[in-house]
């Protein structure tokens, strides 16, 4: 027993330091993609206006599916079949959900520059809202209105279904709960979050900048310490007690992981960088 303890150590504290090296290899690129095209503003409004030939149309939208290929987010699986899409209609939303995450990235993004204005941020949060209600749109023309509804409770529960995903690879197949009580754990965590989400919303109401690094970096810890708190004892309503306290470990480990993120992307990027990364 101990030694599968201390092997899920090694494996969440190995998970952790390959998240934050992707996260600050990500934003380095975007950072360094960002000044190239700055620099290169002509050329590449030349490209853009070579798009128009037939040919270069054509390779251009093969590259771009292959890229969607290689990108695919597997977060999805369990929704694409629920859903019982067509292949054609499966791919498009794939391609839709592909769009999304590359657009929000960018905002992230651009969000990190410390030397705009809090107008601007402002801005680009109305943008990021407006993007998200021309997706959702998007959506449900393509899959319908019974799906779309069935997609609106996925992504709700997202993180809930990615955390509790992560922690059963750590059990045993015979561990493993049953599938609906699995789905029941997913909604009991959520409401539970929802429900903590919502006090510190009307609790803080938009007093705190987010240029404010140190109130941004408190606020996420605490509010994920009470919803962690909250999981475990959700938790015992589904799992047996040795099980609550792997789960309660790992969840340690995923406390841990973020404040360790938070410290790296402060000294990597900057303070102000912080406050835009904790909502991921």
């Amino acid at each position: 027993m101990g030694s599968h303890k201390s092997i899920l150590k090694v494996t969440y504290a190995t998970v952790g330091l390959a998240i934050i090296a992707v996260i600050a290899l990500t934003i380095y690129q975007q950072r360094q993609i960002k000044k190239i095209i700055k620099a290169k503003s002509t050329e590449v409004s030349s490209s853009k206006q070579s798009e128009n030939v037939p040919g270069n149309a054509a390779g251009h939208g093969g590259a771009e599916i292959k890229k969607d290929s290689a990108t695919r987010d597997d977060s999805y699986d369990v929704l694409f079949k629920d859903l019982a899409l067509s292949p054609e209609k499966q791919r498009a939303l794939e391609a839709i959900f592909h769009d999304l995450k590359i657009r929000k990235t960018d905002m992230s993004v651009e969000m990190l520059d410390t030397s705009i204005p809090e107008e601007k941020r402002g801005e680009i949060r109305l943008n990021l809202e407006i993007l998200k209600i021309d997706i959702n749109k998007k959506i449900h023309d393509l899959i319908g209105r019974e799906n779309f509804e069935k997609y609106v409770s996925y992504e709700e529960r997202l993180r809930e279904r990615t955390l509790l995903a992560a922690f059963f690879r750590s059990l045993s197949p015979n561990e493993l709960p049953a599938k609906a009580r699995e789905q029941a754990f997913i909604d009991a965590m959520f409401e539970k979050r929802k429900e903590i989400e919502a006090e510190h919303s009307l609790r803080n109401n938009e007093t705190q900048s987010e240029a404010d690094l140190e109130s941004q970096v408190s606020r996420v810890m605490e509010v994920t310490d009470q919803t962690y708190s909250e999981y475990i004892k959700v938790a015992g309503m589904y799992l047996p007690p040795p099980q609550v306290e792997q789960f309660k470990n790992y969840l340690d480990q995923r406390r841990d992981t973020m404040t360790v993120s938070l410290n790296a992307m402060r000294q990597v990027f900057g303070n102000d960088s912080v406050s835009s990364q904790t909502d991921n």
